[in-house]
């Protein structure tokens, strides 16, 4: 199970390797990773959205973006991220993938299928996801 201590690794790491840069077009995998709004909701507001910050709420990873949206991502038991070049071939756990500039794809990678995105404003995700009792 990823642990507070590896999430917040990955949130500073997500800091230096993704913050300023651009998903241009996302690919859901596995329908059952987007936890809301719906996979074509999803995909399409995610198109051409700069990554402002990465912050960490308990284990959720918090991807701020363009247009006063967040992307949440929970790791659940075996998932994580990766972010690797284009062109590596998906591994078959392979949840999501945000295609980004430099020809980078940042995956969402989990082989037990439990991790999940969620996508919305800040309050929205307070709110679904309860993170203000965090």
């Amino acid at each position: 199970m990823a642990e507070v201590p590896e999430v917040e690794t990955l949130v500073r790491d997500l800091r230096e390797a993704v913050v300023g840069r651009t998903i241009f077009e996302t690919n859901v995998l596995q329908a059952a990773a987007v936890r809301f709004p719906t996979v074509n909701e999803f995909s399409t507001l995610l198109t051409d959205r700069l990554i402002l910050d990465s912050q960490r709420r308990a284990k959720y990873i918090l991807l701020s973006l363009s247009g006063d949206l967040v992307l949440a991502i929970h790791l659940a038991l075996w998932g994580t991220v990766a972010l690797v070049p284009t062109e590596q071939p998906l591994l078959p756990e392979t949840a999501i993938v945000w295609r980004l500039d430099q020809e980078e794809d940042l995956r969402l990678i989990d082989k037990l299928g439990y991790a999940r995105a969620s996508l919305g404003t800040p309050n929205v995700l307070a709110e679904q996801l309860d993170l203000n009792s965090l």
